[in-house]
């Protein structure tokens, strides 16, 4: 029977390279992001959490969780697009936070996702 007391996400072949990064033995893993979105609204987020979760996408890692508001996402893996890449809140040196105009992830309907807005369309409302 599994042990229930204790939750661990899989990282499988990055998953050292994570622990490393993590204890300061080792940069940030090249083939890896970090993309945080907030919320824009100031309505009451219906979804508390959701705990870790990941798939692969294509030929991508993705996980993601979330806490009230916002949103991580770790991304891994050869295949990871320019969008993200500048998006990064770990390598890109502006350290970008994701202000989201639509909120409908946060929203008790999950299903529903939406496309994300592009760093240009981002930089373009100053922000």
């Amino acid at each position: 029977m599994p042990d229930r007391t204790k939750f661990q996400i899989k990282l499988g072949a990055y998953e050292e390279a994570f622990r490393l990064f993590l204890v300061d033995r080792m940069d940030f893993p090249t083939a890896a992001v970090v993309i945080v979105k907030v919320a824009s609204s100031q309505a009451p987020i219906m979804q508390a959490i959701w705990f870790p979760h990941g798939e692969k996408v294509d030929s991508v890692h993705h996980w993601e969780f979330m806490v009230p508001g916002i949103m991580f996402e770790l991304w891994a893996g050869g295949g990871i697009s320019n969008w993200h890449r500048e998006g990064c809140i770990v390598s890109n040196a502006r350290h970008p936070l994701l202000l989201l105009s639509n909120d409908s992830i946060f929203g008790p309907s999950m299903g529903s996702r939406r496309r994300e807005p592009t760093l240009q369309e981002i930089g373009a409302r100053g922000l």
